[in-house]
């Protein structure tokens, strides 16, 4: 399971951005500003799992927040002010101290939300709710996801990647790849077993999903992607069980 933790965090952290395609303005999150780039996306069809295949990781609570969009009523934000909200969370993130703890629990704990990111992560949520049928909606759900994840805020960016992950576009690989780090994240390093379960329900689907050999269906992953997705399953398998349904 540590070789698991290994593959599957080296993953999140941009081990092959080498391949990736030259960033959009919208799809690359200020954590990521001047490192790696991140590839442009279409708009994702918005999808909950099926009832059979309702989880306890990611919480139904924070899953069903993010997929509400119950009270936004605001007018659709310009791909301007998202970016200049992106800048000041950039700013901000500059002076952010280096997370430190006795444990690494601790280190992995979610960060705190400024209020310049929760401006950021308003717009971005106001205009995936409010522009379901834009193109760009992807790119904007993508860098919402990144936000998340380097707040160390894992749930929620496991919501948002799983979503698109099980979409179409370019970055359904990607999205894939990082829904399953923070779920490992989860279960390997914050006392959440429930979550290698979702792991083990969601990899044969992404597998089904993105590395397709269907001549009828077209591969939505790159190939180094669907062997890097499959050794995680079999590792996953072959190790012992740790969760329950």
């Amino acid at each position: 399971m540590k070789r698991l933790l290994v593959l599957v965090f080296l993953v999140a952290c941009g081990s092959n951005t080498k391949s990736a395609p030259p960033p959009t303005p919208v799809a690359t999150t200020p954590a990521d500003a001047g490192s790696s780039a991140q590839p442009a996306a279409t708009d994702p069809p918005k999808k909950e799992p099926p009832p059979e295949e309702k989880l306890t990781c990611p919480s139904p609570a924070v899953a069903a927040a993010l997929r509400s969009c119950d009270g936004i009523d605001a007018t659709i934000p310009t791909q301007t002010a998202i970016m200049d909200a992106m800048q000041k969370m950039a700013m901000e993130a500059v002076k952010r101290p280096p997370k430190r703890g006795k444990t690494e629990a601790e280190r992995l704990a979610p960060r705190p939300i400024s209020k310049a990111t929760a401006e950021y992560l308003k717009l971005t949520r106001t205009y995936t709710c409010k522009n379901e049928t834009s193109r760009d909606r992807g790119e904007i759900a993508f860098a919402e996801g990144r936000a998340y994840f380097e707040l160390q805020h894992w749930e929620e960016a496991s919501v948002i990647f799983d979503e698109l992950a099980l979409g179409s576009g370019d970055i359904v690989g990607y999205a894939a790849q990082l829904a399953l780090a923070a779920w490992n994240v989860l279960a390997s390093k914050l006392n959440r077993p429930d979550c290698f379960h979702t792991m083990e329900v969601r990899l044969p689907q992404y597998i089904a999903h993105l590395c397709s050999s269907d001549t009828m269906t077209p591969r939505r992953a790159d190939p180094s992607t669907c062997e890097q997705l499959k050794r995680i399953r079999d590792e996953l398998k072959a190790s012992p069980r740790r969760s329950g349904p």
